[in-house]
This record gives structure tokens, C-alpha cells and sequence, in this order.
């Protein structure tokens, strides 16, 4: 009984058009279509092609030819395109050819093209036999079939695929090739096959009885047709776990294959197409998951998976992150527990909502005062200019509170206002959030407190911002919320490009000063920091378990710091 080994070489893929194998259930294609179809068209045809195959497998040439003509019809596919294909069925090999696909035989150390063009044939495969399906193109960029035949000496598919590959990554994109060969299938016998020894003493106990009622001659006979019972069901056992071994390692070792050429060209292009690098790591996960789903113990799945997960974190610059612990409320009080931060050059200002307090800590030294009033413990959002410390509560407005602990109203509550979510300050004016109302209030300061408020907006630049629940500045105005971070300066949106490895995330805060030279947007969810340039480009991504259980955070020096209870940890 033959087996058969398969490499597949595929380049990488081309801004146009598409290129593709598969090599699945005895099926194998090469497929090239120069122009005229995207790269997620050409999946989903040769998605539908194994499809087709897998449920109703064609039983001569005529078959698959109806079946791959009218599947070019049902998907418009372009014309111009190359197919060179195997069918694999019991002992017989199909083979079709169509635009400049080739299939070309190794036999005997002669090599020769078996068909080319818009052809068909089928035939019996013999033991050493090495079939190559590809395109002429492939053939051209590789030196000519004197050049293919020469890199058959002594070597397997996978020898074949890392000779050729240096020599055409610099030449050409899109090109494709599998190498099958066939060979013999050696059967070993599994170790340590021995019946338990109360199975072996009953035995021989029915057949010394066998012997005492028929005699020597028939008792010979019945243990030799037991023998012979015997070893049929074990060959047909170990026959069948054998060849379901054998096919899972091959279907393994070709999904690999393909998941380390996806990895690679995802490696590649990460830099200049990050949406490009994902699509392709997604098709890795999907090719993974359907191993998983199939041969959920064999260990070679978890390794593939560690292969994704490292390429992963290295495209999207995934850093792991360890967090300490900074510095704890329980040496001022046992009872304290914050719940929101407000950062002013080293001074980190803390909420303790229950206990009606604000905490202000020196992130330098260490050094920690604090403030107390009943008023406190209604307000939602606070912040911190220079040494004066002010708190918003709803219904009410914006207080400050000096060092005899008396809370001072500074800006009567508005009827115009809807809803406040976040409050910031800079070059001392103060800055509300008004999320309902789609409405950034700005309130100057002045020698006796703030003046009216005015539009931080410019005339027509107001957006819906029922989505966005933070605010910071660094003399530009960010607004983070959702999946979103939105930029504004002097009151004119500005451009803010980003350009994330995920989709789906939900910033819970955007963080950034006028000292720092990123921007930072936290997703809770996630336990990640986003870590960007100012103009929205992403520079890389921050995950710790601390970021997971936070309440809010801050970024002080290029350290992240997060509020968990009484306590605030350091990211490094």
C-alpha cells in the first residue's frame, strides 16, 4: 500500500489577482488567476471547488470537467486563469489541466510533462513516482523544466520546496506549485501488544477442555482458525489506525505548511498593510480551528498554535506586561478605595467616593495628602491644576475645595448641560464634556473664578459624541470612547489616522499630556493599553492582567499606573 508526501510552494500574493492551493481528501490544486479578482474571490472559489469534491466526488474525467466548467460559469470566474489538478481515487490518479497549467512526472530519474493546456488524463501511479502540479510560469521563473528536473536528486517534496523557494521569493509573486510523491507505506507493529494474563488462563483452560471432549486433530484445527481470526482483526485494526495516523500527520504537516507560508507573508507585509497581515493571520486561525476541531490530542496542534500566537504578538507588537505594586490608601486609612484619577505633572489626585475624600499623591516622592467634604461623596468626575482641586456633581456643578477642607462652588449648574462625562484642565481653563449635547463647554479662567462658558468648538465642527465618554489635552482636545478616538485643535477637527490591529475594541478612556508624546487608549475589556503617535499611527500595544481589574489609569514617565481599590499598581 502506497503513501504519499506533499510540499507546496506559494508566493507571495500579488496586489491583483489571485494564487492558491489545496491540498485535501486525495484533492490537489494549484490554481493562478493573473488579474480580474480579488484574493477573497479566489478563496471563495476554491472554497467552493472542495465543496463540490467533498460532496459529490466525481467518478471519471468527463465529471470533473462538468464539474469545474460550470463552477468557473456559477462564480463568473475571469478568463485567463491556470488550473493543474489531481484527483485521487483508490488507485487511480485524475488529472486536469487547463489555461498554462502543467503536471509533470518524475519516474525512474527521467522527468517529463504529462499534460499541459486545456487537457485531461488519468492512469495508474507506481511506488517512487513524483508528480508536480503547477503553471508554465512557475517553470519560466524557476529556469525551464532542464532547471525542475534537476532539483528531484535524492530529495522529498519539503527538500524540493526550500531548494526552490530563495530562488524565486526575489523573482516573482503569485507563483505556485505542489510536489506529491509516492512512496511505499512500511508497516510497523505497535509494541507491547500482549492480553492481560487472566484472558491467557481462561484460554488455555476452554482449550485443554476443547482437547479432553474432541481429541488432538480438531483441537489443532480450532487453534489454528482462532490464529488465523486473530491476526485478520489485528491487521485490520492496526491496518486502520495506521492509515488514519498516516492521513492525520500528512493533513497536519500540509496544514502547517500552509499556516508557515501565511505566517511569513504575513511577517512581511504587516509593515506597510496591517489589515492585509490580519486577514492573512485570520485564515491561519480558521485552517488551525478546523485541525483543533478534528485531532484535538495530537500534539503537533498546540504547537502550530504556538507558532500563530508568537507571529501574532510579534506583527502587532504585543507586549506581555508585569505589574508591581506603587503604593497603597491603607497606610492613610484601611478603608480607602479609589475610584478615579486625575494627573497634574507628578501629583496624581484620587477619588474615594464612599469615604468622601480626595487622596493627592506625589508620584516622586511618595508623599500623600488628603481632603475631605460630604459633597464629595456625589461627584462623578474630578480634576487637578497646580495645587487647586476641583469635582463635578451632577445637578449641582463644579466645585473646589481648599486645604480647611471647605468645598466651594465655582460654576453654578447649567440648565443647558446634559450629561457631563469627563472633566479636564489646561493652562488653568476648565474643560466639561458634554456627551449628550455634543458639546465640549469651556470656562476661562479669571482673576475671581471662571467666566461663561463657550464652545470649545469652532463654528460648524460640533460631531455626535454620544460615544465618547473621555476626554484629554495636550493643547489639542482627544476624545476617546467606543472603538473611537477623535482629535481636535484650536477647535477644528484634526487628523487622527488610526490605525489599530483589531476592530472591535472599546475604550473605557484615551489618555495623553502635554509631557507625553503618545496617546494611550485603555480597553478594560481587554486588559490592554493602546499605544499610539499623535497623529493616530499605532506604535504598539500593552496587555497586564492589572489592566483587566483597574478603575482608571494615568501615565506618568512613560509608566502606566492603575487604580485598583485602595491600591495603585506600575506597569513598567
Amino acid at each position: 500500500m502506497a503513501q504519499f508526501k506533499t510540499a507546496f510552494y506559494l508566493g507571495e500574493e500579488k496586489e491583483s489577482g489571485y494564487s492558491g492551493v489545496v491540498v485535501e481528501d486525495g484533492l490537489f490544486l494549484a490554481i493562478e488567476i493573473p488579474e480580474g479578482i480579488t484574493a477573497v474571490e479566489g478563496r471563495e472559489f476554491i472554497k467552493a471547488l472542495k465543496l463540490e469534491f467533498q460532496q459529490a466526488p466525481p467518478n471519471s474525467l468527463s465529471e470533473i470537467d462538468t464539474l469545474i466548467s460550470d463552477l468557473v460559469h456559477d462564480r463568473n470566474l475571469v478568463l485567463g486563469f491556470s488550473i493543474a489538478l489531481g484527483y485521487l481515487k483508490g488507485s487511480v490518479l485524475y488529472l486536469k489541466t487547463a489555461g498554462s497549467g502543467e503536471v509533470v512526472i518524475r519516474r525512474k530519474n527521467k522527468t517529463a510533462t504529462l499534460i499541459s493546456g486545456d487537457t485531461s488524463a488519468s492512469g495508474y501511479f507506481e511506488e517512487d513516482d513524483t508528480f508536480v502540479f503547477t503553471t508554465a510560469r512557475f517553470i519560466e521563473v524557476l529556469g525551464g523544466h532542464e532547471q525542475l528536473s534537476g532539483i528531484f536528486d535524492h530529495r522529498d517534496p519539503h527538500q524540493i520546496v526550500e531548494e526552490v523557494t530563495p530562488r524565486l521569493t526575489s523573482h516573482d509573486k503569485g507563483a505556485v506549485a505542489i510536489f506529491l510523491e509516492v512512496s511505499r507505506d512500511e508497516v510497523t507493529m505497535d509494541e507491547g501488544f500482549i492480553k492481560p494474563r487472566g484472558f491467557l488462563t481462561k484460554f488455555q483452560d476452554d482449550i485443554r477442555g476443547y482437547y479432553l471432549r474432541h481429541g488432538k486433530r480438531k483441537t489443532m484445527t480450532f487453534i489454528a482458525v482462532i490464529i488465523i481470526a486473530a491476526i485478520l482483526l489485528w491487521s485490520v485494526v492496526l491496518g486502520h489506525t495506521r492509515r488514519t495516523s498516516v492521513k492525520a500527520t500528512q493533513e497536519i504537516s500540509t496544514a502547517r505548511e500552509l499556516i508557515t507560508q501565511k505566517i511569513t507573508e504575513a511577517e512581511e507585509v504587516s509593515f506597510l498593510n496591517t489589515p492585509r497581515a490580519m486577514a492573512i493571520l485570520g485564515e491561519s486561525k480558521d485552517t488551525l480551528n478546523a485541525l483543533k476541531k478534528k485531532y484535538p490530542e495530537r500534539k503537533e496542534i498546540k504547537e502550530i498554535e504556538e507558532i500563530i500566537a508568537t507571529s501574532e504578538n510579534k506583527i502587532f507588537k504585543k507586549e506581555e506586561a508585569q505589574s508591581s505594586e506603587f503604593f497603597d490608601l491603607a497606610v492613610e486609612s484601611e478603608t480607602a478605595r479609589g475610584n478615579k484619577l486625575y494627573l497634574d505633572a507628578e501629583n496624581l489626585l484620587i477619588q474615594d467616593k464612599t469615604g468622601g475624600t480626595l487622596y493627592t499623591l506625589s508620584l516622586d516622592k511618595k508623599s500623600l495628602s488628603k481632603n475631605s467634604s460630604n459633597d464629595l461623596k456625589k461627584a462623578t468626575i474630578i480634576a487637578l491644576y497646580e495645587d487647586k482641586k476641583y469635582f463635578f456633581v451632577p445637578g449641582t456643578g463644579v466645585f473646589s475645595i481648599d486645604e480647611d477642607n471647605k468645598a466651594s462652588r465655582i460654576i453654578e449648574n447649567d440648565s443647558e448641560w446634559g450629561n457631563i462625562t469627563d472633566i479636564a484642565t489646561y493652562n488653568g481653563n476648565l474643560y466639561l464634556l458634554d456627551s449628550s449635547k455634543d458639546q465640549i463647554y469651556k470656562y476661562v479662567v479669571t482673576e475671581s473664578g471662571f467666566g461663561n462658558k463657550t464652545s470649545y468648538f469652532a463654528e460648524g465642527q460640533a460631531v455626535d459624541l454620544s460615544i465618547y465618554k473621555s476626554i484629554a489635552i495636550d493643547s489639542s482636545v482627544y476624545l476617546g470612547g467606543a472603538g473611537s478616538i477623535i482629535k481636535f485643535t484650536a477647535g477644528l477637527r484634526d487628523g487622527f489616522a488610526m490605525n489599530l490591529p483589531v476592530k472591535d475594541v472599546e475604550f473605557a478612556k484615551v489618555y495623553t499630556s502635554l509631557d507625553l508624546e503618545r496617546v494611550y487608549g485603555w480597553d478594560k475589556k481587554r486588559g490592554m493599553v493602546y499605544v499610539m503617535e499623535k497623529g493616530g499611527e499605532f506604535e504598539k500595544q500593552i496587555k497586564s492582567e492589572i489592566l483587566a481589574k483597574g478603575h482608571d489609569f494615568v501615565v506618568y514617565n512613560d509608566e502606566i499606573y492603575v487604580l485598583v481599590g485602595g491600591k495603585i499598581y506600575k506597569v513598567e
